[in-house]
């Protein structure tokens, strides 16, 4: 990983699984021995057309194999097994309106499911929205146009 510009790092509660993005070379690696060696996680090129430029990350409080990645567009996927296998979220924008993620995060999980939630830009206007992973019928859902958020 020498060499590598780190856009974000995620560090798993058991302290020895870190993730580092690196948005320039649209790489994810991973590290097991709290950052002695590196390994590149397999990132998603071109699903449906949409690049993911790896730059955000997050790991699960509960799970270190379970992984958020976003980039510079307004989709998300997700891991449960350290990013050999990733599913799509879907777009932010096409429910919330956040049309720039600037940071991702994933609970731990809460009725047998995670949520992620990310903060972005609405026009210039901060946002928060988050996503349900598991339940039926499952939606980006804006958290900063309910009551109580500044």
């Amino acid at each position: 990983m020498f060499g590598t510009d780190v856009s974000d790092l995620a560090v798993a509660s058991n302290n020895t699984t870190i993730y580092a993005t690196d948005r320039a070379r649209d790489k994810l690696y991973r590290s097991t021995n709290a950052g002695v060696t590196w390994s590149t996680v397999t990132v998603i090129e071109n699903w449906s057309n949409i690049k993911i430029d790896a730059e955000h990350v997050a790991v699960a409080p509960d799970d270190p194999n379970f992984i958020a990645v976003s980039g510079n567009s307004t989709y998300v996927f997700v891991s449960d097994d350290a990013g050999a296998n990733w599913d799509s979220l879907g777009d932010v924008n096409s429910t919330t309106g956040i049309d720039s993620i600037r940071d991702i995060s994933l609970s731990a999980a809460t009725g047998g499911n995670h949520f992620v939630a990310v903060a972005g830009e609405d026009g210039g206007v901060a946002e928060v929205s988050y996503y349900e992973i598991g339940a039926v019928g499952a939606v980006w859902t804006e958290a900063s146009a309910k009551t109580g958020f500044a």
